[in-house]
């Protein structure tokens, strides 16, 4: 067999995987259970990134909540960039995940950061498909906000969302506790 014939074949059968059949894939993705295996799915390819998508918002309405994971700074130490710590498997996942590093972080939930920065605007960040949702200002802030107050006192405390804005886009609430 030829060189060239050699890599057509590999390439048909390489490219042949991001079209299985979809009854195949979906009973491939049912069988996922920690959302981790969902990214790596999601990663192979544009059709399986769809089908995993679908299949993980339709996962996490129906299943009971796994234990959370710990973003923890990066291997190589690099600003922008954060691991996961699995609980559940006692280590760190071997994908990194992007994170602004000029901005503080002030919650999480349901997968999302909440993000403050200098003038105390609000940004909500799901690091897993870096959708963002700018929140609108405060209508009330306390005066005077100190320049440093974002970093040094911690100004905004907490960010709670009452639902996943994935699953429930036009259905969710956002509370921030201020200090």
């Amino acid at each position: 067999m030829s060189n060239t014939m050699g890599e057509a074949i590999s390439s048909t059968v390489v490219s042949g995987w991001a079209w299985l059949p979809g009854d195949l894939l979906y009973l491939i993705v049912e069988k996922l259970v920690p959302i981790t295996d969902y990214i790596w799915l999601g990663a192979v390819c544009k059709n399986w990134q769809s089908v995993a998508g679908h299949q993980k918002h339709q996962h996490l309405k129906s299943c009971h909540k796994q234990l959370p994971m710990l973003m923890v700074p990066n291997k190589h130490n690099r600003h922008e960039r954060r691991g996961l710590y699995s609980v559940a498997k006692g280590k760190t996942c071997s994908f990194e995940l992007h994170v602004p590093y000029n901005r503080r972080l002030c919650g999480s939930t349901h997968g999302w950061l909440a993000c403050v920065d200098e003038i105390l605007e609000v940004t909500l960040l799901n690091p897993f498909t870096k959708r963002t949702i700018r929140l609108p200002p405060f209508a009330q802030v306390p005066q005077p906000i100190h320049k440093q107050a974002y970093r040094s006192d911690h100004y905004i405390k907490k960010v709670v969302l009452s639902a996943d804005p994935s699953l429930f886009p036009n259905d969710y609430e956002v509370v921030a506790l201020f200090r």
